[in-house]
């Protein structure tokens, strides 16, 4: 099968790249006009910078908690060693003389 990209003249190419990049610069040219407008302007720092504080401030609260939620486990892992070294103390059984103590 013929490649029909063949057929057409290099001139004619050379036509529809240069509106591609006409079309390109023109996109770009509107995109920077629209944003010097004032509703532009009004979009740049009320939308985008009001977004970028509400990720920012989510972010630093999801950090916080990790890190409380971290240190929660590491004192609850520490406790649970303290309590049960003192239940394995519990297991040798009591001196006659420290029962007796206690009794008193």
């Amino acid at each position: 099968m013929a490649n029909p990209s063949r057929h057409i003249s290099p001139r004619r190419r050379l036509s529809f790249q240069a509106r591609t990049l006409a079309r390109k610069e023109s996109t770009s040219k509107k995109t920077l006009a629209f944003l010097n407008t004032n509703f532009g302007i009004f979009l740049l720092s009320t939308v985008f910078i009001s977004s970028f504080t509400w990720v920012f401030n989510t972010w630093t609260t999801h950090t916080r908690h990790a890190e409380e939620t971290k240190k929660t486990r590491q004192k609850l892992g520490l406790e649970m060693m303290n309590r049960l070294r003192y239940l394995d103390e519990l297991q040798d059984p009591f001196l006659y003389d420290e029962r007796h103590a206690i009794e008193t």
